[in-house]
């Protein structure tokens, strides 16, 4: 048996299906310059005496050691963690030779292969 949905009792108001209204509209002009753009106007109208020459190479000179320290920690990074994996082998290597052990030369092996090997790779790249 379906059910009918209940119809609403005496009691109970119907409901409006008045469309919407606007009841209150504001407009405002769209400002074409702002506070901080005018201040921006105004400092860069200014004048400014033009930058003297030492100061230009005084940048110059300070960006340029900038990028070559970048450079070079960028190379060091790489090579320095290829320094590290490389004297790790050794160091392991030469444990595992103080007294010979088909385990200690399988850590090497192994090692070799998860470590150092990658990081050859990629310090070629």
């Amino acid at each position: 048996m379906e059910q009918q949905p209940a119809a609403p009792s005496g009691d109970t108001p119907r409901r409006s299906r008045a469309p919407m209204q606007i009841v209150g509209e504001r407009t405002t002009p769209d400002p074409t310059t702002t506070p901080l753009s005018s201040l921006l106007q105004q400092a860069a109208t200014a004048a400014t005496p033009p930058p003297s020459p030492e100061a230009h190479y005084r940048a110059a000179w300070k960006a340029g050691l900038l990028a070559s320290i970048n450079l070079l920690a960028i190379v060091l990074s790489v090579r320095l963690t290829l320094l590290v994996a490389v004297v790790g082998a050794i160091g392991l290597t030469i444990i595992a030779l103080d007294r010979p052990d088909p385990f200690r030369l399988g850590a090497v092996a192994i090692y070799a292969l998860v470590v150092v090997l990658p990081t050859i790779w990629l310090a070629s790249r």
